[in-house]
């Protein structure tokens, strides 16, 4: 079962019957992928989810969502069943800010998601299919992020007629909803209920401040799949519940996967061992290179890019081999030195990799020896009888 399955059974019972929990979180961070600018207003005029939707669904479709968006295309089917449920249908939206821009390389979206008059989350938009938008993940290796800086503006704006709310998202919206938080006044910190971080990176090390952070880690909130590798770039230290994923290695991180018992995700004790391998050759890789060697990384992988015309992630399994060609050919004319860090990466990865391989390998070479040893006690037990 997941959050779509979870509002089929639970959907029937209002805030007030049972309380606000982590598949509602998860809900609510993953509506902020269905674009609804122009539908609900950017200022303070609400209209309820249900009506949101009969509007959206006039001139949208989710077939039509399936095929252009590759990993988040299930967010207007999550439009479609909150309103359809009670828990969700009266739910207010508002303060639908909506900033992308590839020139200011920023991706930013938010609404405010009011499920009663006292109850109140603030959803940040995590990476959409557009390019500009992973080419802002990449900057947040490196620098303050455009979103970022909005994120904080959006926090105070949204939140100034509240006396406590959430706030939270999913992927880069985690991100979003901590530094904002974390930048945010002191008045306005105070108001947080939780920082929800549904595997969304942390902060890297040029942007924490451990001073800031103090000030909110007690209300930061870390929910991860088993194979998490976004939520374990540059994490700070905060309470982390590890989940259950119908899916394989990293597609984990696609939220409709996560698993869900009653009315709880169905928590798993440990990370997956590759899963922090592979997080641990990326830390490797980030140790040594610097901020300048990032940036000019990411400037170089996104000038391909945009030289092979390329402008969302759809257009790469929509159109096939002829875009890839295009970005093949677009990526072999980047700067040496980008080359040379490319390399680099891929090297740290494949020797943890084959190293983990190894271990696993060794893993199952003592299982075998222990069932072979366990098997000839057997035999001599069988012969003394």
């Amino acid at each position: 079962m997941n959050m779509i399955d979870y509002l089929t059974w639970r959907g029937d019972l209002s805030f007030e019957t049972a309380a606000f929990n982590d598949v509602d979180n998860l809900l609510c961070s993953y509506l902020s992928y269905c674009d609804l600018s122009g539908v609900v207003s950017d200022d303070s005029k609400s209209i309820t989810i249900k009506e949101a939707s009969e509007i959206y669904f006039q001139t949208h479709s989710i077939e039509k969502a399936k095929s252009e968006l590759v990993f988040i295309s299930m967010a207007p089917v999550v439009l479609q069943k909150l309103a359809q449920s009670k828990r969700f249908a009266d739910a207010k939206l508002s303060y639908c800010i909506k900033d992308a821009n590839s020139q200011h390389d920023i991706q930013f979206y938010a609404i405010r998601i009011d499920l009663t008059k006292d109850l109140t989350y603030l959803s940040f938009c995590g990476t959409d299919d557009t390019v500009v938008g992973w080419k802002e993940d990449f900057q947040l290796c490196y620098k303050k992020a455009n979103a970022q800086l909005k994120a904080v503006d959006y926090i105070k704006s949204a939140s100034k007629d509240l006396k406590k709310f959430y706030v939270g998202g999913h992927s880069k919206g985690g991100n979003l909803a901590v530094y904002g938080a974390m930048y945010s006044e002191k008045k306005v910190q105070n108001q947080i209920i939780r920082v929800f971080n549904n595997d969304g990176p942390g902060l890297s090390e040029s942007l924490y401040d451990e001073r800031l952070y103090s000030q909110i880690k007690d209300r930061c909130y870390r929910i991860v799949p088993q194979f998490s590798f976004f939520g374990q770039i540059f994490k700070q230290d905060c309470q982390q519940l590890i989940i259950k994923s119908s899916q394989k290695a990293l597609m984990q991180h696609d939220a409709t996967s996560w698993q869900v018992e009653r009315d709880e995700f169905v928590a798993e004790s440990d990370l997956d061992s590759y899963s922090i391998v592979l997080n641990q050759a990326f830390n490797l890789f980030f140790q040594g290179v610097d901020n300048k060697q990032r940036e000019m990384l990411t400037n170089e992988l996104f000038d391909a890019i945009d030289q092979a015309g390329i402008k969302t992630l759809s257009e790469i399994s929509n159109k096939g081999l002829p875009v890839v060609i295009k970005l093949i050919k677009s990526l072999s004319t980047i700067d040496e030195q980008a080359k040379e860090l490319f390399s680099k990466l891929a090297k740290t990865v494949i020797d943890a990799s084959g190293q983990h391989i190894i271990a696993e390998m060794e893993k199952i070479k003592i299982v075998e020896e222990a069932l072979d040893t366990i098997e000839k006690i057997r035999s001599k037990l069988k012969k003394a009888d």
